[in-house]
């Protein structure tokens, strides 16, 4: 029964986190790569690195974070992103070869992702060990998935070309979806959506505990 409940708590971490929840959607956190990639060929090497770094830095910070008082936590946090960053820039580039390059300063500053510091700073150090890799394998799989979702629609928009956004004739829209606002613009939509759909369900659960009652 514990362990049942257990993995069910596990379970709603990790959905949460994946969409309803998602720091990008809900409290704008980081955003900035939003800008920086316009197709696919830049956001998805970019997802499986802040992946691959969420989930290292947050093993250690779960393990050690309890150790660190309050006032040393944040500089903590932001040394073990960045010592996490390194392998998962290596595996990136192992498995997306050329994509350090082309990412450049855009995959550096994922070092300091304010929606990876925010969730290795108020989570990691204070959960156990299987919420917190729920936790960082949902924020930054959803994050990325959202990442992912409107490049490929800025590639498509502007080139026909999801992947690599890169045509000769620009599409119906002219050069608008290359620009950094266009990123934001498409995810600002899908907060509001989000927000409505959370909306619904807390208006849902409120009728249901008057019900009850």
């Amino acid at each position: 029964m514990k362990l049942d409940k257990r993995l069910r708590e596990v379970g709603s971490v990790f959905g949460n986190s994946l969409l309803l929840r998602n720091p990008l959607l809900v409290a704008a956190l980081g955003l900035y790569p939003a800008a920086a990639c316009g197709s696919l060929s830049q956001a998805l090497p970019l997802s499986c690195l802040l992946v691959l770094q969420s989930v290292l830095a947050g093993v250690i910070l779960c393990l050690a974070g309890s150790f660190l008082p309050a006032w040393l936590r944040p500089g903590a946090v932001l040394a073990v992103s960045a010592l996490c960053w390194a392998p998962a820039a290596l595996l990136m580039e192992r498995w997306f070869p050329g994509s350090l390059s082309l990412l450049g300063m855009t995959a550096c500053l994922q070092i300091a992702n304010s929606m990876v510091l925010s969730r290795l700073n108020e989570y990691a150090p204070t959960h156990i060990l299987p919420a917190v890799l729920a936790d960082a394998l949902g924020c930054t799989l959803g994050g990325g998935l959202l990442l992912c979702a409107q490049a490929a629609l800025r590639g498509w928009l502007l080139a026909a070309d999801p992947w690599n956004a890169a045509a000769d004739v620009p599409g119906p829209l002219g050069n608008a979806p290359a620009l950094p606002f266009f990123g934001f613009l498409i995810l600002g939509f899908l907060a509001a959506l989000v927000q409505a759909i959370n909306g619904r369900r807390a208006r849902r659960a409120g009728k249901r505990r008057v019900t009850r009652l």
